[in-house]
């Protein structure tokens, strides 16, 4: 018997040895064994009365014999009038008799019902004892699960099934260490007999540990959902309810619902009915409870169950008329139900109403969202999480989402997947979100909206603007490769996107810009952007034209330089072996990403033998679900054994990455790895490439001196050079302060160990002190001093005690193999950085250094036609290399020329000063008017003109003024009619612009003050007598005589492009009937060389061509005579034009 028993009675030896048996065939062991009389008549039957943890034995003595047995939760009700009387009724039969012993009979039947059910409390016992005095109370217990094992066991002996023991194991070692509170019965080996499931559920009946209890996919009989429905009927401690997709129907909904609402103590708050089908008339008594319940529920979902618009008005009105409900519903899952305009109706009087609802689900719920829209305005303030997808919102609907999530000040998920909305109110869904500074970390679904290359567009122009949306769903939109391209390019200047997703998307276009759409990406994870997860899988059945297959190689060879992305899911392109072999290569340098996907891939063995070498390289991936579907195949066509050995090495790999000690690996830290790859990078290609390019054009800087070396005088070729000695000294440097930190650290952590071990030897000896001061307080009956001081030494000489090595090991490994990873980080971080501006600086000069070189290339391709032609005949060609010698009479010959030249030069310069020097403009004003409208001249006369301008006084001036006024007064001609000139005298040469006379470009040989890269015009010239120029100069007013003066020559033809100012005469000349003579010979010595392309030199070409020129307007208006300028364009006063001057016969003498 077991020590807990009570025996009140003597037994014989057979008896004894057959209650005994009894008991160890039951496993229960005995609370009570006693005799029980029953008077019949004259005589009396003597019975033998057993109590177990589970059941009641009634033995008849000597005859080995059980005559009655019931279970504990068959007893009904327990009366004793007297101490010697007991009467023990049961649904079966009763027991009744005298004994002595009936108050330690009724103290082991409380017992026993109180150990083995300790929700049940044991007042609700029927008990009739009398005096109430001999009822002994009992000390509450606590169990573990509370009792759950004992209780289930007995409710299998009630239902006389055997005991499963795995889920005695499961509860006494998973549940009791884990302190798991959720009962699932998926959790167990399924499937289940309905028997056992009973026996489970039922056993939760008496518990008061479970607060939950989840059912899911678990397909419960008539018998099961009867024995759910008492359960719920009698447990008062279960909060959650998770009935989901278990085969509920109406009638059983009905059972279950008027058990939640006779059990008034319960305090269910969430209650989950989703994918059962009760239709309207389960709705109906799930209104029924949802309206009477006095607690309101927290979080009811009831999606799928195939309600109709009653069902969804009766119970949206349920959730209006329980108040409590505006206070407590957080959560509502109404989708796969048709609201109809009944339903939504109802629900949103519900929703209008002031309430604390943060979840809201409407998908496939068939309601009017035009009136569900502005009911979340006005009473869902904490609104967090919006799903309408597969409802239709047109552009009204629309109106109402953008001022919902442009109000809302909490939202943070809004799903609006297949509602196919239009692209013009997609634009203003995205705007309100973007203006809405309430809300940040928006989840984003657009997955199936057909948006196309339009909706890709909007994204894109409103990408830089949504600074609080931080994962976005595009996938399956039709946008094309053009629309990937669009999204992609807009996504670069984003800055708070983390999580996006452009599976299903990638079909051709019609410009076939696949390869494009592919680079797009690879610029979109390469750019400034914060994705971390990037989605391009192409799950969808429908979506079979976007595969990528081998384009997406490229994209997947960019991950290995990557450092941004995290996770990366790229299943279901059949990218074959190529792209698991470029998986393999790109996580070889990889060392940030730590998620991927890569299933239906069309992958076989040597694509997954090529990604176990990559990953055996590879220390950061981490999670990697293994690609089942390519793997299943790949056993079709593959060995076995090796396919399988393959797969278990990946999955080690990974365990491998997620153990904090195979990270630390300080060979791959620094050296020759990371530097290499730095070496090899796009940047040191670059620069290697400008400088080729600079040495190519043969117009690079000499090679530095160690003299100018030494002084610090350098190329930016010499640091281009030297770039890849300064980033491998940068590596070695990082490398250095690694190893110093390293050592730090260790040294550090094993400080912090010897603290560790001090600390724990002084809290066990703490320990210790107390146990053995709470030992000898509590239990001096038994434990001497003597004995307490014993038990303290072989305390302290018996337990474990912790090594310094062990903790250091710890320390070092775990901890430091962090503190390592991080440091190294930030080292690698920096030393990028640094790296990253030498490349930028470098670079910048280098292409400096190009520009110029190509600039003055240019520019000498414009250096003037005479220069040209001088230093080409001053060159000899040479047909055979001449020797040293020669080359040095070259040089020499050279030399001399250009002393020759330069010293021309300043000959003609003297020349020019002098003719400059001696017609000077005629009066101060009028120098200063001209010289503001005067063209741009070369650098030399521009020189030349500022000496002239300095040497010029006033005197001067006054003086030029006087003789020019006898000049006029002597040659002024005598006219009939003005603007006619009298036969025999020729025409007035007009004024010339520019008061100042320039150097034609004869003289405009190089010298030190010329640059060479001006254009000269030819230096084709008219001459003209001086009788004609001042018969032309006679038909004008007012007259500027021509001084007689060696011959003049017209500005350069650089200048001759710049707008000039056209003085006031011009329009006389237009409108003059006088058409120039034929220009002959001078007839004179002294005359006047006009430049070509002035207004002489247009009547030697041809009318035809002179038509064709286009007129070139002027600003301003010279109010003052102008000489005569060189010209290219017709001159224009106002608005109108003057054609050129058409050529007429010379007049005759007469």
């Amino acid at each position: 018997m077991a020590d807990d028993s009570v025996t009140v009675v003597s037994l014989s030896t057979v008896d004894r040895k057959f209650v005994q048996s009894l008991v160890a065939s039951r496993k229960e062991g005995s609370l009570f064994v006693g005799g029980l009389d029953k008077p019949s008549g004259k005589k009396s039957d003597s019975r033998i009365l057993v109590i177990t943890k589970y059941r009641l034995f009634l033995l008849e003595p000597g005859a080995n014999k059980v005559r009655f047995e019931c279970h504990l939760l068959e007893i009904e009700s327990i009366k004793s009038a007297s101490p010697t009387e007991i009467e023990i009724k049961t649904g079966k039969h009763d027991v009744t008799g005298i004994t002595i012993h009936s108050d330690d009979l009724i103290t082991a039947i409380r017992k026993a019902i109180a150990l083995t059910f300790p929700a049940r409390p044991v007042e609700n016992l029927a008990l009739d004892v009398r005096p109430a005095s001999r009822l002994v109370e009992l000390a509450p217990k606590e169990l573990p699960l509370g009792g759950f094992v004992d209780t289930y066991s007995s409710i299998c002996d009630l239902l006389g099934i055997p005991v499963r023991e795995e889920i005695c194991w499961d509860m006494e070692h998973t549940f009791i260490t884990r302190g798991i509170k959720e009962f699932d019965l998926s959790e167990f080996e399924q499937p289940m007999p309905a028997v056992d499931v009973r026996a489970l559920i039922g056993a939760l009946r008496y518990n008061k540990y479970f607060t939950t209890l989840i059912a899911d996919s678990n397909t419960l009989g008539k018998e099961q959902l009867g024995s759910l429905a008492e359960t719920l009927r009698h447990n008062i401690f279960l909060e959650e309810l998770v009935l989901k997709n278990i085969g509920i129907k109406a009638e059983y909904l009905t059972a279950i619902m008027a058990s939640l609402s006779a059990n008034k103590d319960i305090a269910l708050t969430k209650l989950d009915l989703s994918d059962n089908p009760f239709k309207d008339e389960g709705m109906a008594s799930l209104s029924t409870y949802i309206q009477a319940s006095t607690r309101g529920v927290v979080s009811l979902d009831v999606s799928n169950a195939g309600a109709g618009k009653s069902g969804t008005a009766t119970l949206a009105n349920a959730l209006n008329k329980n108040i409590k409900m505006s206070s407590t519903l957080t959560y509502l899952n109404l989708s796969g139900n048709k609201l109809d305009s009944e339903g939504t109706s109802a629900l949103a009087a519900f929703l209008s109403s002031p309430n604390t609802l943060r979840t809201l689900v409407l998908s496939n719920a068939s309601a009017n969202l035009d009136i569900i829209f502005p009911a979340l305005i006005r009473g869902c303030p904490e609104l967090r999480n919006l799903d309408v997808s597969d409802n239709k919102i047109t552009k009204k609907e629309a109106v109402h989402l953008s001022q919902l999530v442009g109000a809302s000040p909490s939202l943070k998920t809004l799903n609006l997947s297949r509602t196919q909305i239009p692209v013009e109110s997609l634009k203003d869904v995205l705007s309100s979100i973007a203006g809405n500074l309430y809300i940040q970390e928006v989840s984003l679904n657009l997955r199936e909206n057909g948006l196309g290359v339009a909706g890709a567009r909007v994204v894109a122009f409103l990408a830089e603007r949504l600074t609080n949306i931080s994962q976005l769903d595009l996938s399956e939109n039709v946008f094309e490769d053009d629309g990937v391209v669009a999204v992609c390019e807009g996504l670069c200047s984003n800055r708070s996107i983390r999580r996006l997703n452009l599976g299903g998307n990638f079909k051709h276009s019609k410009n076939k810009s696949r390869q494009a759409a592919v680079e797009s990406v690879i610029s979109l994870i390469e750019s400034e952007s914060v994705i971390t997860s990037l989605d391009l899988s192409n799950t969808s059945k429908s979506s079979d034209k976007s595969i990528l297959k081998n384009e997406v190689l490229p994209l997947i060879y960019a991950l290995a330089t990557n450092d941004s992305l995290l996770e990366f899911n790229v299943s279901g392109h059949q990218m074959g072996n190529k792209g698991a072999i470029a998986l393999g290569k790109a996580f070889q340098t990889n060392t940030t990403m730590t998620s991927l996907e890569w299933d239906d891939n069309l992958t076989t063995l040597s694509g997954f033998q090529a990604f176990k070498t990559g990953l055996e390289r590879n220390t950061s991936l981490k999670n990697m679900p293994l690609p089942l579907m390519d793997i299943t195949q790949a056993f079709k066509n593959d060995p076995p054994a090796k396919l399988q050995q393959i797969c278990s090495d990946i999955e080690r790999l990974l365990s491998r990455n997620q153990s904090p000690a195979g990270r630390f690996d300080t060979s791959k830290t620094f050296g020759s790895g990371s530097l290499l790859a730095m070496l090899s990078s796009g940047q040191q290609q670059q620069i290697d490439k400008l400088v080729m390019r600079i040495k190519a054009t043969g117009k690079a800087p000499p090679p530095t001196s160690s003299q100018d070396k030494e002084k610090g005088i350098l190329t930016p070729i010499d640091d281009a050079e030297a770039i890849e000695r300064v980033v491998g000294g940068l590596h070695l440097i990082g490398e250095e302060f690694h190893q110093n930190l390293e050592g730090l650290v260790t040294e550090s952590l094993k400080q912090a160990a010897s603290s560790v071990v001090l600390a724990i030897s002084q809290r066990t000896d703490e320990l210790i002190n107390r146990i053995v001061e709470s030992v000898g307080e509590n239990l001096k009956a038994s434990i001497d001093p003597q004995t307490v001081r014993r038990l303290q030494s072989a305390m302290k000489f018996g337990a474990k005690e912790v090594e310094t090595e062990i903790i250091e090991g710890i320390l070092v490994k775990a901890a430091g193999t962090e503190v390592s990873a991080k440091a190294n980080e930030a080292f690698l971080s920096a030393i990028e950085i640094a790296t990253d501006y030498i490349y930028e600086k470098v670079g910048d000069k280098l292409n400096e250094l190009l520009e110029t070189i190509h600039n003055e290339e240019s520019l000498a391709a414009q250096t003037p036609i005479q220069t040209r032609k001088e230093s080409v005949q001053s060159t000899p060609i040479q047909k055979r290399k001449p020797s040293d010698d020669s080359r040095e009479k070259e040089v020499k010959e050279k030399e001399k020329e250009k002393e020759k030249e330069k010293e021309k030069e300043k000959e003609k310069e003297k020349e020019v000063k002098e003719k400059e020097k001696e017609k000077e403009p005629t009066s101060g004003p009028a120098k200063r008017k001209n010289s503001a409208n005067k063209e741009t001249p070369a650098p030399t006369i521009v020189a030349l003109q500022d000496r002239k301008q300095s040497i010029d006084t006033k005197d001067k001036e006054v003086k030029e003024k006087e003789k020019e006024r006898e000049t006029i007064e002597q040659r002024k001609p005598s006219v009939s009619k003005e603007g006619e000139t009298p036969k025999g005298e020729p025409p007035q040469v007009p004024p010339r612009k520019d008061t100042k006379d320039t150097p034609s470009p004869a003289i405009q040989s190089p010298t030190p003050e010329t640059t060479p890269f001006v254009k000269s015009a030819p230096t084709n010239r008219v001459v003209v007598s001086t009788d004609i120029a001042a018969a032309i100069a006679r038909a004008h007013k007012p007259f500027v005589p021509i001084p007689k003066s060696p011959a003049v020559e017209g500005s350069s033809s650089s200048s001759s492009n710049a707008k000039s100012e056209p003085s006031e005469h011009i329009p006389e000349i237009s409108r003059s009937p006088l058409k120039a003579p034929r220009l002959q010979k001078a007839r004179r010595p002294t005359s006047v060389i006009a430049p070509t392309g002035g207004f002489l030199a247009g009547l030697e070409k041809d009318k035809e061509k002179e038509k064709e020129r286009e007129e070139t307007p002027s600003s301003n208006a010279s109010s003052e005579p102008t000489p005569l300028t060189h010209m290219t364009k017709v001159r224009v006063h106002g608005d109108k034009k003057r054609k050129p001057p058409t050529r007429r016969p010379r007049p005759s003498a007469s």
